[in-house]
């Protein structure tokens, strides 16, 4: 995530329209899917040293175990799949957020607000 998306823009090309998105550090708490006490810039300055330790992650009914493990599969495939053509989708909801954005390869959904 740090090495091919942090600080890097993509546009997304769909219908005469596009969007811009930027992947921010800040985001990578969310993409994991885990709760933790630590700010979204903590948890990604001690992920990305490996410094993370597992009393600074935890699970709950908005962030469970099945969703994390879910995600943390596919943040090793983010890279390519952010630059890969796909499907965009429009007004998507979750249990947890309603997003304006997201692109999928029907296997896999990555959404933006």
């Amino acid at each position: 995530y740090r090495g091919f998306l942090v600080g890097k823009s993509f546009m997304y090309v769909f219908d005469d329209r596009y969007i811009e998105v930027i992947y921010k550090a800040e985001n990578f708490k969310h993409l994991t899917g885990v709760d933790s006490h630590l700010s979204a810039k903590q948890f990604f300055k001690l992920a990305s040293r490996g410094k993370l330790a597992a009393s600074q992650i935890d699970f709950s009914n908005r962030h469970p175990y099945a969703l994390c493990r879910k995600k943390v599969n596919h943040i090793v495939q983010l890279a390519s799949f952010a630059t890969s053509a796909c499907f965009m989708l429009e007004d998507i909801s979750t249990k947890s957020q309603c997003y304006k954005f997201g692109t999928t390869d029907l296997n896999f959904s990555l959404l933006m607000n």
